[in-house]
């Protein structure tokens, strides 16, 4: 905006764009500080694994699921799968070179009715001796395998799913549980998988790589001489932070967040009923790690996980039944989930909140200065809006898919909407404020067509005062004073507001403005504030157009009784100054100079010459093309050397046909006046009055070539008339 228009202080900008800015970016570091962010955090960051779609699950990893089909097949529900179903599914897997087996079911307490059931395992376990049981946490008592099966079982496994978010999806795990009555640590069920998969079977570099290693708690269902030692880290230490440990070639946080490969059924599953019999393909399991697991709903093993699932429907005759509600994983699965991200590494780092606040400090001071501080335009904020917002939701998708780096998004995204939401919103109140004055200070004086403009571009509106070419209009009622002097208060004021009201619309319908009224005086102004070349033109219209209405409100008043005024209108163009003159208190949008003491005067000069509308030579030079006038004289105004002729502009009071021919017979007889060539002069005057008889400044020539032929002025006389008065 150009220094001068109507605006807010630089400053009260500044400070008020800083402190709205400032106090969004404070509000969301103590949002985020209180936690009150979470939720829409989780929304995102579960957002990031949709967008990122699905990936491979690893080819060792293999599912043998209880499900709906096994239940239909071996004709049980799914409770009353026996131990000796479980005894020859392990026997199965074993006999077709399963790496690993993890069991994730409970198996604590004997089958008192049937001992035969608790056999079955008893003898699968010793047949296979690479059994996982699972144990778990039940109100802080652990639940274990039953004594039998723990002296034959490989090792121990935790199933439980305790750190679910509160939006119940589960998204990590906690992988190392100390059990405090013994002090003795057991490793979730995936966890232990991975652990005797690569320690009793596996990779040479992984024993290696624990030969230095530090025990600082045993480990619990599994020799000391079989196991690879559990270190965990203090803050600092070795360059981990708090809450990451060390087992072998592991390096793991104790809560893993855990990197899902995809929705339900990402996995390969066998059914349960096929291992059962036998009849699947040995090479599905062989070397791998297999998760035997329910995916019945009736068995309430499943969970929200950040992938969607959708329902299943097994048609059951003309019924459909839900058999998986939407969006749930079953616990086997989730587990399978752990075993592939530990053997990938790829589990999910989150950065600290101490990082984060400081990002929100500084994303927030460069979104205030570029959203709220910059006078940018609407496009303008749009277009660093979406960089910034495009940079930071960018970034945090590219390290959560490229790195496994989950950056919190929410507080730093909404710091950004939050700014450029709060830019548009101060600005806009600026600029309603700057509309408001606006419209305090030019809604008297214009019409609301230039008002709108100006509320649309205040920079048209230029205030504190400059110089330019404007032209200038007063108007005035020819003896006000002694009609006044007869009417009622009342009814002076209701005539004065009509004749007002119809002289302001036709100042407005032109794109004047109203400078002051003075009484019954007029003086309006042309080519301010909205700049337009043919001010001049605008000026002389609305005289026109005046004098029509009168003629009209003329009629009227005489049928209603009332005083029937005539008025006098001057006009000139030249250099004035425009702006708001006053005080501080009070001030008025008005112009000064020169030139607008001059139309003044010409308003005035009217009376002597018995003319209504009288213009300076330079607003004749602006219009000679567009509208009709004769010149009046050459004056030469009080207090002034430089002479200036003036021109009267011709309206339709006087016949159409002749106003051409009477313009050009005055005309050739002032010539002949200047030339002081009295009685030719004379003789053109006189036409003038055979089409006009009343026309008195054809009357005023002819007695002033009569006083000039009696006392002739001399040769160096200019031909200027001074006027006496102001």
């Amino acid at each position: 905006m150009p220094e001068g228009a109507i605006k807010s202080s630089p400053k009260q900008k500044i400070l008020g764009g800083l402190i709205v800015g400032l106090t969004i970016t404070m509000a969301f570091c103590l949002l985020y500080t209180l936690g009150w962010l979470e939720g829409f955090e989780l929304w995102s960051y579960d957002l990031r694994f949709r967008v990122r779609g699905e990936f491979p699950a690893r080819d060792d990893i293999v599912l043998v699921t209880k499900d709906e089909e096994s239940k239909n097949i071996l004709g049980k529900r799914g409770a009353d799968f026996t131990r000796c179903y479980f005894g020859a599914i392990i026997k199965n897997l074993a006999d077709a070179g399963a790496d690993v087996i993890g069991i994730d079911f409970e198996f604590s307490k004997p089958v008192f009715r049937d001992p035969r059931q608790d056999g079955c395992m008893i003898e699968a376990l010793e047949y296979a001796g690479n059994v996982i049981l699972a144990r778990f946490i039940s109100r802080g008592v652990a639940v274990k395998p039953y004594q039998p099966f723990r002296e034959l079982e490989l090792g121990e496994g935790l199933i439980n799913f305790t750190n679910v978010d509160p939006d119940r999806v589960f998204r990590k795990v906690q992988m190392v549980e100390i059990e405090v009555d013994r002090q003795e640590a057991f490793f979730t069920l995936g966890m232990e998988m991975v652990k005797h998969r690569f320690y009793e079977y596996g990779v040479p570099e992984y024993k290696e790589a624990v030969e230095d290693a530090h025990s600082t708690h045993e480990l619990g269902g599994i020799k000391r001489e079989q196991m690879p030692e559990l270190e965990l880290f203090t803050e600092g230490e070795k360059g981990f932070p708090e809450g990451y440990f060390r087992f072998g070639k592991f390096i793991l946080p104790e809560n893993m967040l855990i990197n899902y490969v995809g929705p339900a059924k990402s996995f390969p599953a066998i059914p349960f009923w096929r291992v059962k019999e036998g009849n699947f393909d040995p090479e599905e399991v062989e070397g791998k790690v297999v998760l035997v697991g329910t995916t019945l709903v009736a068995d309430h093993d499943y969970y929200l996980t950040p992938f969607p699932s959708q329902a299943e429907i097994e048609k059951k005759g003309e019924l459909e039944i839900e058999t998986r509600e939407a969006g749930l994983t079953s616990g086997v699965e989730i587990h399978a989930n752990i075993i592939q991200t530990i053997l990938e590494g790829s589990f999910i780092t989150r950065w600290k909140k101490i990082p984060i606040f400081g990002l929100i400090l500084l994303i927030g001071l460069l979104a205030t200065v570029f959203l709220i501080y910059f006078e940018l335009s609407i496009m303008g904020r749009l277009v660093v809006f979406i960089a910034l917002f495009g940079a930071i939701t960018g970034a945090s998708y590219y390290l959560f898919v490229q790195h496994n780096f989950w950056i919190d998004t929410i507080p730093l995204s909404g710091v950004i909407v939050f700014n450029f939401v709060g830019g548009i919103a101060y600005h806009w109140v600026i600029e309603q404020r700057e509309k408001a004055q606006i419209t305090r200070t030019f809604g008297q004086y214009v019409s609301t067509q230039v008002v709108r403009q100006l509320i649309a571009d205040p920079s048209l509106a230029r205030l504190g005062g400059e110089k330019k070419e404007l032209t200038v209009l007063f108007s005035d009622i020819r003896g006000f004073t002694t009609f006044s002097e007869r009417m009622e208060p009342e009814s002076l004021v209701n005539f004065l507001n009509e004749y007002l009201t119809a002289m302001t619309e036709i100042v407005f319908e032109h794109e004047g403005v109203v400078d002051k009224y003075m009484g019954d005086a007029i003086m309006a102004f042309y080519g301010a504030p909205i700049e337009y070349n043919d001010h001049a033109l605008k000026g002389c219209l609305t005289a026109i157009h005046m004098m029509e209405t009168l003629r009209g409100l003329q009629n009227k008043w005489r049928e209603e009784g009332k005083p029937v005024i005539d008025v006098g209108i001057g006009l000139n163009t030249g250099p004035m100054t425009v702006g708001n003159m006053g005080s501080t208190m009070r001030f008025d949008y008005t112009v000064i100079g020169d030139a607008v003491n001059l139309a003044s005067r010409l308003e005035g000069l009217n009376k002597q010459y018995g003319t209504n509308i009288l213009i300076s030579e330079l607003t004749y030079k602006e219009v000679e093309e567009r509208v009709l006038c004769r010149v009046i004289d050459r004056v030469r105004v009080k207090g002034k050397m430089e002479s200036v002729r003036i021109y009267e502009l011709m309206t339709g009071n006087r016949s159409p046909d002749g106003l051409k021919n009477f313009v050009e017979s005055f005309e050739k007889g002032f010539q002949l006046y200047q030339g002081q060539q009295w009685e030719e002069a004379v003789q053109f005057f006189q036409s003038c009055l055979k089409i006009s008889s009343e026309d008195m400044p054809s009357q005023i020539y002819i007695k002033r070539c009569q006083e000039m032929k009696d006392n002739p002025p001399g040769e160096e006389w200019d031909g200027v008339y001074i006027m006496a008065t102001k």
